[in-house]
């Protein structure tokens, strides 16, 4: 049996596999925020979880959209799913699961950028690599966006889109500002995350904008806890 700090050392090193920020490695969802509550319904973070679980075990394609001002959980609650699904997924699954805050690393790339044949497929691998993880959550979706970045982004969620791949992604910006910012409404960009379930974080509050499976899994749920 291991010691607990074993136990730690263990998981800490799945947590930097999986590129999970260490500042958020040893928090945890508080109560409200497990309890979400969404317009006229109630939901937990489980039923959100449930959904993600279900979709990966019947090896299918599920997409979900945190969206918020910053400070109100979407990045921890992404994490959250992340590291549940760690503890309960066999080993060769949990090396599946990965996190990167895109925005941040495509803008680090034109900081650095000189041109050379060795970065160019330096970045080109890294992006191969990114977009071929099974469980992907992009943190800080559009944060730093340019159009540089649309030839990217668009070829990252196609790929994506056409995998049994669950992707998570936390933004600051609503479906309406992304729109605004790529300059159309028709970009493929905008069709795969209108695809997506949407839940936007308000505080304590949550509402979701979709009518895919989170939606149903809330509607056909008895919030008074009886069958």
């Amino acid at each position: 049996m291991k010691k607990k700090n074993e136990y730690n050392a263990y998981w800490r090193n799945w947590f930097r596999a999986s590129n999970i920020p260490q500042n958020l490695w040893g928090k945890k969802l508080k109560k409200e925020v497990l309890n979400l509550k969404f317009a006229d319904s109630e939901v937990k973070f489980e039923d959100i979880y449930s959904v993600i679980l279900d979709a990966w075990k019947n090896d299918e394609n599920y997409g979900i959209f945190f969206v918020g001002k910053k400070g109100n959980g979407k990045t921890l609650t992404a994490v959250t799913i992340m590291k549940k699904l760690l503890f309960e997924l066999e080993k060769e699954d949990r090396k599946k699961i990965g996190f990167i805050d895109l925005s941040n690393m495509l803008l680090e790339y034109k900081q650095s950028w000189n041109g050379s044949f060795e970065q160019k497929a330096e970045i080109a691998a890294k992006l191969q690599k990114i977009k071929k993880i099974p469980i992907l959550v992009i943190d800080e979706f559009f944060r730093h966006y340019a159009d540089w970045q649309h030839e990217t982004i668009d070829l990252l969620l196609k790929y994506r889109d056409s995998q049994s791949y669950i992707t998570i992604i936390t933004s600051n910006n609503s479906m309406s500002e992304i729109v605004k910012k790529i300059n159309s409404d028709e970009d493929e960009i905008i069709s795969i995350l209108g695809s997506y379930d949407s839940v936007e974080f308000l505080g304590k509050d949550r509402r979701i904008h979709s009518n895919s499976r989170l939606k149903s899994k809330i509607e056909g749920k008895d919030v008074s806890g009886k069958n």
